[in-house]
């Protein structure tokens, strides 16, 4: 399974370096779209989303990764920001629906 990356330039940037495909998206909308055609690939196993993206489009991603395990949706910090991650445990929880 590959590894994508959406968010701002500097971090599509980035990632691109270490061999990560990705899209520069500023849109919500946009990102929502491009989300969905990477779940239709089954390709892409892991999309990485710079943290000033998610932020403005938390609803749609909790619904977008309510509805499949796969692809795994992973907030990133954007450049200056400071991501507070949950614990493993809740991830797994999640992952395992346990007490939703």
């Amino acid at each position: 399974m590959k590894m994508y990356v959406l968010g701002n330039e500097d971090a599509v940037l980035g990632f691109s370096l270490v061999g990560v495909a990705g899209a520069a998206v500023d849109d919500p909308a946009d990102a929502l779209a491009r989300l969905q055609e990477l779940r239709r690939r089954g390709s892409v196993g892991l999309i990485l989303i710079t943290s000033d993206l998610a932020r403005r489009m938390r609803r749609q991603l909790e619904e977008f990764q309510a509805a499949s395990i796969l692809p795994i949706i992973l907030e990133v910090a954007a450049p200056g920001e400071v991501v507070q991650r949950p614990s493993a445990r809740e991830v797994l929880r999640r992952a395992a629906g346990v007490g939703v």
